[in-house]
């Protein structure tokens, strides 16, 4: 890429990245939260033990080395091969984490590296991206992942509100800005937590069957199934009518106020059978897709 169009295409993204008007401010229901299962105190207590060697070992270990590495250059082939004469001092850097709960910038620094989707890219949109995060941050990530009690909590969120990103453009990395919205591609821990979101999401879409203006699907009414999801894929079901369309709807925008996850209108769909040509256009008007 060019540099001069490298530079105004950042500076556009930039403009929209920081737009605080786009920014949603989460508004979580308790009483959905504590409709699922929930932690057991002992379970709770064993998430915030004391951090061990044997757990930075195993987490270092299980790290595949075909990776790419952080802005820091190191692969995690480096640290296997020296583990002997760095593993203290790797130790020291993640307890001093966990007694902290505070995460040094240095670690927390991600390169964003675009990935092309096929031959002879030309615009943004040829373009995947993955961040490439610090072999340092892995390991904290990899023992928060396998262990929520407010420090829990605490350890979680200084991973993900510290972080901050560097576009790896033309063999050189750009000057890093802070994260505002959303997790890292490429980050152990976003699998998890975007679950935990979707399970929210499973438990507020659960209340649909409590409201008299939602009806379901009638292949769907025997199970009881109002959505199943695979990643960020949602389908939604219910009868094709408005009461139940727009209960459906309403029900998403209460998770989407919870969690700051929008669905991108330009990507949905509605899928319809057996639905009056005129009801099928009413649909699409109340849901804004094709």
């Amino acid at each position: 890429m060019e540099k001069k169009y490298v530079k105004r295409l950042i500076e556009k993204w930039w403009d929209v990245y920081n737009d605080e008007s786009l920014i949603l401010k989460p508004c979580s229901n308790t009483k959905i939260i504590k409709a699922g299962v929930c932690l057991l105190i002992q379970q709770q207590q064993e998430l915030i033990q004391e951090v061990t060697y044997e757990e930075v070992d195993e987490a270092v270990k299980d790290m595949p080395n075909d990776k790419a590495p952080g802005v820091d250059g190191f692969l995690v082939e480096f640290f296997k091969m020296h583990w002997n004469e760095v593993r203290q001092e790797v130790y020291e850097v993640v307890v001093f984490f966990f007694q902290t709960s505070k995460m040094k910038k240095a670690w927390n620094c991600t390169a964003i590296t675009l990935i092309p989707k096929g031959p002879d890219p030309t615009t943004v949109k040829d373009y995947r991206h993955i961040a490439c995060c610090t072999t340092v941050y892995k390991v904290i990530a990899k023992i928060l992942t396998k262990r929520i009690k407010k420090k829990f909590i605490g350890w979680i969120m200084e991973c993900v509100t510290t972080v901050s990103y560097s576009l790896a453009l033309n063999g050189g990395l750009t000057r890093p800005f802070p994260a505002k919205r959303g997790i890292r591609q490429g980050d152990p821990m976003s699998p998890y937590l975007f679950v935990i979101a979707m399970e929210y999401l499973q438990r507020e879409m659960s209340t649909l069957t409590m409201q008299k203006e939602f009806k379901f699907h009638p292949k769907c009414k025997k199970l009881g199934v109002t959505n199943i999801y695979f990643a960020d894929d949602l389908l939604m079901f219910c009868r094709g009518d408005k009461q139940s369309v727009n209960a459906l709807q309403d029900t998403f925008n209460k998770f989407s106020n919870a969690s700051g996850l929008q669905a991108s209108a330009e990507k949905s769909s509605i899928y319809t059978a057996g639905v009056p040509q005129h009801i099928k256009e009413e649909l699409i008007n109340l849901t804004g897709t094709d």
